[in-house]
């Protein structure tokens, strides 16, 4: 998958980046968790505005199931502490802390 991260101001510290394959039960199929860009450039040195394309592959293992049967759950968390990155709404409030995709 290619993820297009930009930062409204410079984040500070260093997330790790986590896109996890989520089945309808909820359970965890498949995960791939690492720095962006493989870690070549680390959140802490984001500059506000700045576009940022990373890509990664989640290893999948064989299923009989249909990709809508799926979703994508995509985010951030500090990895000195494992404490992940919430998502606010236009008000400041936290709404969730992933982004939550479709598969089709």
């Amino acid at each position: 998958i290619t993820l297009y991260w930009r930062c409204d101001t410079s984040p500070g510290d260093d997330y790790t980046v986590f896109a996890h394959l989520v089945d309808n039960d909820g359970s965890v199929v498949a995960q791939m968790d690492r720095p962006p860009l493989q870690g070549d450039y680390p959140t802490s040195v984001w500059e506000p505005g700045e576009l940022i394309q990373d890509q990664l592959a989640i290893p999948l293992v064989s299923t009989t199931q249909r990709a809508d049967q799926y979703h994508l759950q995509v985010g951030l968390y500090r990895s000195e502490d494992g404490t992940r990155l919430p998502l606010l709404d236009e008000t400041g409030q936290r709404t969730a802390d992933s982004i939550t995709l479709a598969l089709q």
